[in-house]
């Protein structure tokens, strides 16, 4: 994997949910969820190289979303959609990282349309966005690190056990990741 200084000069604050704050593209808490959203991109990819090629390659089609702010992600997800949007293709995959410990991933049944539906107006103009940029927001794929980690690895710590080591262990953490990402 490319240094966090690679990846910072890089991406810069298209890391950052919070672009005003530059300041936390030097923490270490970004750059542990950073690996950690590498490490499962590289799972669900079955992939065992993550090099600059792989994290390229992977651009349009998932990228982490930090803030340093711990109020419940789900509040901000106009912001969230809207960076989305500017960052990845239709189907892509967004993931959140903050300091939220609570936090669980996107709920299946949450609907976006209410939230689409507000970013698609535009004051002072009849018209809104149209069907085919609706869809691509309703596309997109959008969890949180902490609850991919709560309710893939923690919640499912017995499930582990009951599997043999190694090679099988990663496949399942790959299905359970599956439910929520793909």
């Amino acid at each position: 994997m490319p240094p966090p200084y690679d990846i910072m000069k890089r991406y810069n604050v298209q890391l950052l949910l919070d672009v005003g704050d530059h300041s936390v593209l030097e923490t270490r808490e970004l750059w542990v969820a950073y690996l950690e959203f590498v490490v499962i991109s590289a799972i669900m990819d079955e992939t065992g190289i993550a090099n600059s090629g792989y994290i390229s390659g992977i651009d349009k089609k998932r990228r982490l979303l930090y803030t340093s702010d711990s109020t419940n992600w789900v509040r901000r997800l106009d912001e969230i959609l809207k960076i989305s949007r500017k960052l990845l293709d239709k189907d892509g995959t967004l993931v959140v990282a903050s300091p939220q410990a609570n936090a669980k991933p996107f709920p299946k049944g949450f609907m976006l349309e209410s939230v689409i539906s507000n970013i698609a107006i535009v004051p002072g103009q009849p018209f809104s966005i149209d069907e085919v940029e609706s869809g691509i927001y309703t596309s997109y794929k959008l969890t949180h690190l902490e609850g991919l980690r709560n309710s893939c690895v923690i919640e499912k710590e017995e499930k582990y056990r009951a599997v043999a080591p190694g090679r099988n262990q990663l496949l399942e953490l790959r299905r359970y990741l599956n439910e929520i990402i793909n």
